[in-house]
């Protein structure tokens, strides 16, 4: 069986977010609620390897507000504001973020969605 080289090493540099609206052209179906509008956000991250090279990479995804928490005791503002400080924190650096929920909640979406802002695990 052949070896796997390591992954790369590598220090997040800068971060940049940057959140803006967005309106579907047909509604959506998702679990508790339909979707027609919602906001985006896009992450912008700046790495540098050991060897001293530096790139920037971008992720964008929709914010779904009940794809990150679905108790619908939470309004979709206060459910906005828990998934961006969650980003926010394992962005800083030194973190690490554990998602916790049931299926469709959004875990895999987001871990595919800002892999090169989160601090290797």
């Amino acid at each position: 069986m052949a070896s796997l080289n390591p992954a790369p090493r590598l220090r997040v540099r800068e971060i940049e977010f940057y959140e803006w609206p967005y309106t579907l052209r047909l509604p959506f179906r998702f679990g508790v609620i339909t979707v027609t509008h919602g906001r985006q956000i896009v992450a912008r991250a700046r790495i540098e390897l050991d060897d001293g090279r530096s790139g920037w990479g971008v992720a964008a995804e929709a914010l779904g507000a009940k794809w990150f928490d679905k108790d619908p005791a939470i309004s979709d503002d206060d459910n906005l504001d828990q998934l961006r400080l969650a980003l926010e924190i394992a962005a800083a650096g030194g973190h690490h973020l554990l998602m916790i929920g049931s299926p469709g909640a959004g875990k895999s979406m987001l871990a595919a969605r800002l892999p090169s802002i989160l601090p290797p695990l």
